[in-house]
């Protein structure tokens, strides 16, 4: 009888406990607030980040921590521990063109998923769940 109940106990506190570990070390969710990634990037936009993968590739979308504040842009170059990164819409993008170089300790991770997207109207837009980000050169 006890055996019965401490098992589904025992089950449920691992899930929950394997759920917090992947949520805060390694798996982070973001919102798209603005439209500086365009086209890669949607305003509303839900994305995933890789919290483990903190090794910046020319191309790469990073979220990086700026004075508090989270960005995500793309990696333009990675010099020493500095890393460059540009907005792909260039003419709406605070970028390290305002803020220069950021330090690899700065890095949040790498932005690999995209995993709600919803239009101004909170419409979903189907075509863009669950779709993969792939590093990339600007067109």
């Amino acid at each position: 009888m006890v055996s019965s109940v401490l098992i589904p106990l025992f089950t449920i506190g691992v899930v929950i406990l394997v759920g917090i570990l992947v949520r805060y070390i390694w798996i982070g969710v973001g919102f798209v607030v603005s439209e500086s990634m365009f086209p890669a990037l949607l305003v509303n936009d839900i994305i995933l980040i890789n919290k483990l993968n903190k090794t910046p590739i020319v191309g790469d979308i990073f979220a990086f921590k700026y004075h508090n504040k989270t960005y995500i842009k793309r990696v333009a170059i990675v010099n020493g521990n500095g890393v460059y990164f540009l907005g792909d819409n260039k003419k709406n993008s605070k970028d390290s063109r305002f803020f220069g170089y950021i330090s690899r300790d700065q890095l949040v991770g790498r932005v690999f998923k995209i995993l709600l997207s919803f239009d101004e109207k909170c419409n979903i837009r189907w075509n863009r769940i669950w779709s993969q980000i792939n590093g990339g050169v600007w067109s």
